[in-house]
């Protein structure tokens, strides 16, 4: 037995041994042991864990959408960063553990990897690169430069570096890769590819990776990309395979479903025997409880398979079905309703069928799909297609009603409004027999009692009403809510008294009381004739407002048809009305232009010389004749806008370097050298923004208005309406604390302001002159006009040498005498204004403020004087 103090011994040496190999600077055996252990199966450990949840957490956020080929990889963004944020934290920090307290360790490039995976996932993508490199660079194990080279290049491609991502992969390819480094490589350049839009390759490399996947972690998803892109580069053969390999080792349910369903849509069809299996095994799906709520996705499926089969019948039924119980899933229903609006519009041509479904999927449709912008289009071009329909028809059914004399449109209208009453109350007789049989059925199940006792008692207990606190409550509710707090008395509809003792609106209760009347056929007909008769045009204003209405939406839908839905021989319908019915039709010559090119196209000789003479002789100077002369007139047009766009860059770049001067005669020169361009409404908002920096801010705006009215249809509008705003706010801003001066010892003038919409001020200024030459014969006052805003003209009268001869002034012109008494006195200001108040008010626009001034500082104390 061995004595204590041999116990003793032993033990202390050991544990000196142990102190001695924590010391990070020790080299022995024990040491070497004693650091690769504890950083592996600690600190390392725990932060490959957290990883390995991360990877999980990034796959859940990317919410799959099994109608597009899945990501290879989860994307990475700062947003889905801040969800993960404490594990990516506490990853990074026992992976630094790791690295500080067992330098030397066989783990601690592993741990460097771990803190570049955390940083990618951060989406830090420069510190993630230099910290891959860093692996590479000093690392001894190949095995760990090749894992820290593939995560690099995963970092070059959601960088966006390709290149570099590209010269990664070309290394590795001349590497002896281990298997697990071999298909995270081959995945890592499938995603390349995806990003790069190169199907093909991704599904190449997909492909190699897939005899490496066998004990891999979510094998199912890449099995099934393969079978997605497969399928949509038309290898149905190879998708159906790898579909099946992706249901056979699925653990998720949602994935093996669509796996199964798509299964069903790639099977080859060779006979009508083969397409009746698929719609049993379909069918037997929806009737399968586990897919209950991804009924929405197998009628989607039975949809395409009827389409895919030239069933465009039983395609529409299945796909609104599907829109129908997608109550959970808007994107299915966003796909559904779009393949019925691609149906009608595209395959049947009913356009207004198609309307209806793209509205309805513009409602549900996510912003971020590749086409929004292009299905956003359709569905604005054929909500205004169809509302030109509809302007069309009313306006031409109503024109021809106006046409009518007085008896024969009674007649018609008398007819029309019998039908209408006679459908509605056949309606009503309809509903009101709906409603006794569902009395009757409710009826006998209580026993075959007269009065549905569960209707009267509502939900709360089945009892009747006035036995129902609950039920008798509510009704009293609504009864005050709707006549007031009425007393128990005889003809208390008619009592005048609100529950707050007010009078109550006598039309009100006229008007509900009416709603009681039961009318007569007769009488319900003789209204409704009277409703419409008020809708039908009497005057010949309104007569020529309803053809201008038609005369528009005419040519619009020519164009439509002809840019749009490419039907030419609705277009040419729809411009020979134009011309034939609107002969000083503004839109005339583009119609006429345009039936010339497609009867051209169409080889119609005859026609299309027809509307060739009609374009040169009634317009031979305008666009369209230059184009029949000349079909490249347009090209042409472009070289030189391509050339101006140069020109147009230089100019930019002295604009930018803030050498204003010479912007401004670059942009004069290109101004002066290319006088017709269509690129004349940027160069002439780049010489406004120049005129902001070189002149006065009144300049600016100015300018900026103008733009506006000279260029409605620019692609820069936008822009300018922008800019204009801003300069605005800063001038609303200054206007806050711009103050009139009242020194007014100094030279005065005469103002007036007046609508400039106001056509009856034409003759202003003259009246104006007329009455200062017989007023003041010696003095010559002088009168001008000049714009002030977009809503007012002024006119000036000068000058006032002291405030009292200005007030005098302004006394005689605002008298009886005065030709201001022949206009509109609150369509116009009048005021007088000394020469340093007339700088601020002219440059602030400050209407309101200054009459303020001018009655206190002029008018008060003129009157108290």
């Amino acid at each position: 037995m061995l004595r204590p103090y041999f116990i003793l011994f032993f033990l202390s040496t050991f544990v000196l041994l142990v102190l001695l190999s924590c010391a990070p600077e020790r080299k022995n055996i024990f040491s070497k042991a004693y650091h690769n252990t504890t950083a592996h199966y600690n600190a390392y450990w725990i932060a490959n864990e957290h990883l390995k949840q991360i990877d999980i957490r990034l796959r859940e956020m990317d919410e799959p959408n099994y109608f597009k080929v899945l990501n290879v990889y989860p994307p990475i963004d700062t947003v889905r960063a801040k969800n993960i944020e404490e594990e990516l934290d506490d990853a990074i920090k026992k992976a630094s553990i790791a690295i500080q307290r067992h330098p030397g360790s066989d783990w601690e490039d592993d741990s460097y990897i771990l803190v570049g995976r955390a940083r990618y996932y951060w989406a830090d993508y420069a510190n993630a690169i230099e910290t891959f490199k860093y692996v590479n660079v000093n690392s001894d194990d190949d095995d760990v430069r090749h894992e820290a080279l593939i995560w690099l290049m995963r970092t070059f491609i959601d960088y966006d570096e390709f290149q570099n991502a590209i010269a990664v992969s070309d290394y590795l390819k001349r590497e002896d890769l281990n298997r697990k480094n071999t298909r995270n490589w081959l995945m890592t350049k499938a995603h390349l590819h995806q990003q790069r839009d190169e199907m093909r390759e991704m599904v190449r490399n997909l492909y190699l990776a897939a005899p490496y996947m066998r004990r891999m972690e979510g094998k199912e998803r890449y099995f099934y990309i393969l079978g997605q892109a497969f399928e949509e580069l038309g290898y149905e053969k190879e998708a159906l395979k790898h579909y099946k390999k992706a249901k056979r080792v699925a653990k998720d349910y949602e994935l093996a479903f669509n796996a199964k369903v798509n299964m069903a849509k790639v099977s080859p069809i060779a006979s009508k025997k083969d397409l009746d299996r698929i719609r049993t095994f379909l069918d037997k799906m929806l009737k399968d409880e586990k897919n209950k709520e991804y009924v929405d996705k197998v009628y989607y499926e039975k949809a395409q398979v009827e389409e895919k089969h030239g069933d465009l019948k039983d395609a529409l039924k299945y796909y609104k079905l599907s829109a129908q119980k997608s109550t959970k899933n808007t994107r299915l229903k966003s796909y559904a309703y779009l393949r019925v609006g691609e149906i009608y519009y595209d395959s049947l041509r009913e356009f207004e069928n198609a309307q209806l479904y793209y509205d309805s999927t513009i409602t549900v449709y996510d912003k971020e799909e590749e086409n929004y912008a292009f299905v956003k289009a359709r569905q604005e071009i054929l909500a205004e297609f169809v509302q030109k329909l509809k302007i069309v028809a009313k306006n031409d059914s109503l024109l021809r009603l106006s046409a009518m004399d007085s008896t024969q449109l009674t007649e018609f209208l008398y007819a029309t409004a019998d039908e209408q009453i006679s459908l509605e109350i056949a309606t009503e007789q309809e509903q009101a027999k709906m409603q006794r049989r569902q009395a009757s059925r409710s009826g006998s199940m209580t026993g075959g009692a007269d009065i549905n006792f569960n209707a009267l008692g509502g939900a709360d207990g089945g009892r009747w009403y006035f036995y129902n606190p609950s039920a008798s409550g509510r009704g009293m509710t609504d009864f005050k809510a709707t006549w007031g707090n009425r007393a128990n008395e005889d003809n208390w509809r008619l009592a005048r008294k609100s529950a707050k003792g007010k009078d109550v609106d006598e039309s009100k209760v006229e008007e509900m009381m009416q709603e009681e009347i039961v009318l007569t056929k007769e009488e319900r007909v003789a209204q409704r004739l009277e409703d419409l008769i008020a809708t039908v045009p009497s005057s010949e204003s309104e007569v020529a407002q309803l053809k201008k209405e038609v005369e528009d939406a005419t040519h619009r839908l020519g164009n439509i048809y002809h840019f749009n839905l490419f039907e030419p021989e609705n277009a040419i319908s729809s411009f020979e009305k134009v011309i034939s019915e609107y002969p000083k039709s503004e839109h005339r010559n583009e119609a006429a232009y345009l039936l010339y090119i497609i009867y051209r196209r169409q080889g119609n000789a005859e026609m299309a010389a027809f509307y060739e003479k009609l374009v040169k002789s009634e317009f031979p100077n305008s666009l369209f004749a230059k184009l029949i002369d000349n079909p490249n007139y347009e090209e042409e047009t472009d070289k030189i806008t391509a050339e101006v766009k140069k020109e147009y860059a230089i100019a930019y770049r002295y604009y930018k370097a803030e050498d204003f001067e010479a912007a401004m005669k670059e942009v004069k020169r290109i101004q002066r050298e290319y006088p017709e361009n269509d690129y004349s409404d940027n160069l002439r908002l780049l010489e406004i923004m120049l005129v902001g920096h070189m002149e006065s801010r009144f300049n600016y705006q100015f300018a900026l208005q103008e733009f506006e009215k000279e260029y409605p249809e620019s692609d820069v509008l936008s822009y300018a309406k922008l800019l204009r705003s801003g300069i605005e706010s800063l001038e609303e801003k200054k206007k806050s604390n711009i103050q009139f001066v009242e020194y007014l010892d100094q030279k005065h003038y005469a103002v007036l302001l007046y609508k400039t919409e106001d056509k009856s001020y034409r003759n202003l200024v003259s009246d104006i002159d007329d009455f200062n030459a017989q007023a003041y014969q010696k003095k010559r006052l002088k009168s001008g006009r000049l714009t002030f805003d977009e809503q007012y003209t002024v006119v000036i009268i000068d000058d006032f040498a002291t405030k009292e001869e200005a007030i005098a002034y302004h006394r005689l012109l605002n008298s009886e005498s005065s030709p201001l008494n022949n206009y509109k006195r609150e369509n116009f200001y009048s005021f007088v204004i000394s020469n340093d108040n007339w700088q601020i008010f002219y440059r602030s626009k400050l209407i309101p403020p200054y009459t303020k001034f001018f009655n206190k500082h002029y008018i008060d104390k003129y009157a108290s004087n």
